[in-house]
């Protein structure tokens, strides 16, 4: 497994599928392996699927932490934002 790969390895995503001008198909679990042609993923159900490459059209990380938070402030009440 590539570093790459490796860096996604245990994640929990969310994939997106199908073949050009198909069907598309989502699924969502814990990605087990990626490797040149292929991509294992533990279903939340318990299934086990393999994805060719070409077949897989997004993965989308659900596990990630947003870089920057927003916070709601009131500006008139803050003396340092109005100048």
């Amino acid at each position: 497994m590539s570093t790459f790969s490796a860096a996604f390895a245990g994640r929990h995503v969310t994939i997106l599928s199908g073949s050009p001008g198909g069907q598309e198909h989502t699924d969502t679990g814990t990605l087990i392996d990626m490797d040149g042609h292929w991509l294992q993923l533990a279903k939340d159900n318990g299934e086990m699927l393999l994805f060719p490459y070409t077949a897989v059209r997004v993965i989308k990380l659900l596990d990630v932490e947003p870089p920057l938070t927003a916070v709601k402030r009131d500006i008139l009440a803050d003396p340092l934002a109005r100048i």
